[in-house]
């Protein structure tokens, strides 16, 4: 009696195991249907972002699907929706997943949600403006609102970088032009700019080639300089991190977006 528990409670053990196991298994055949969805027509949002909120539904425990839902929230901003772009991103932040695919969804939604938060700054600034027709010399008069105060600092807690700015031409007259950007992001702070570049349109490298220990990836430059450029699985070169090597397919990202490219079949 006893033989018999403990055998069946050893084929329910198994059992479990196998069907938890069967469950995180990443599913690349439907990332790369995504993927194909996206580079081949990224002007299709609609059906982009119904794509990826199937396959979330479908695949909770996919570790894709920190994938899909930063491709998903792009396409959101570019139809701007930004409260389900904001719905999408906000929870890469509070993971627990120390994965690279994990930490990489952090850091891209730490900087649209960036983005989206100094346009909350922008619109307060106006409100500034069309009550005093001037802006403030410092972001300390936002923090007179009451009702909804804007972001003070961005996602990694720096405060924003602000200052008034002359006009080009009347230099004489004060508070009618400022520049405002995230200490981390610089000169990519602002959304519009940032939506303007065509998904991963600045990920210029092509695959080529692993190494036989299958964690290092040597790729080619697609731009004019035509460079190899090694770089190891979790770690980062020329802004680009590789973040997944799989079975048939392998995953980059340069901060801003993902790229998933197909696995090198040759070796050095």
């Amino acid at each position: 009696m006893w033989r018999r528990i403990v055998v069946m409670s050893a084929v329910v053990t198994c059992m479990v195991a196998a069907i938890c196991s069967a469950q995180t298994v990443p599913d690349e055949k439907t990332l790369w249907s995504i993927w194909k969805m996206n580079s081949d027509n990224s002007d299709d949002h609609k059906n982009i972002i119904n794509a990826c909120a199937k396959f979330k539904k479908s695949a909770r425990s996919d570790p894709f699907t920190v994938v899909t839902d930063g491709i998903a929230a792009w396409h959101y901003l570019k139809i701007g929706n930004r409260t389900a772009a904001t719905e999408l991103l906000t929870p890469a932040l509070s993971t627990r997943s120390t994965t690279t695919l994990n930490k990489i969804a952090a850091y891209i939604a730490r900087t649209w949600l960036t983005r989206i938060d100094m346009e909350i700054v922008k619109q307060a600034l106006e409100i500034v403006y069309h009550e005093e027709i001037e802006y403030p010399a410092t972001l300390d008069k936002l923090k007179e609102f009451t009702v909804k105060q804007p972001p003070m600092t961005d996602q990694w807690g720096d405060p924003w970088i602000y200052k008034l700015v002359s006009l080009k031409y009347l230099t004489n007259i004060n508070g009618q032009k400022y520049e405002i950007e995230s200490r981390t992001l610089r000169h990519n702070s602002d959304l519009s700019t940032a939506l303007n570049i065509p998904y991963a349109a600045k990920i210029s490298l092509k695959p080529s080639s692993l190494g036989r220990d299958n964690t290092t990836v040597r790729f080619v430059t697609t731009d004019d300089t035509r460079q190899d450029i090694y770089i190891a699985l979790d770690s980062t070169r020329e802004g680009i991190t590789v973040a997944y090597i799989g079975d048939k397919l392998l995953i980059i990202s340069d901060g801003n977006h993902w790229a998933v490219m197909p696995k090198p079949k040759t070796a050095w």
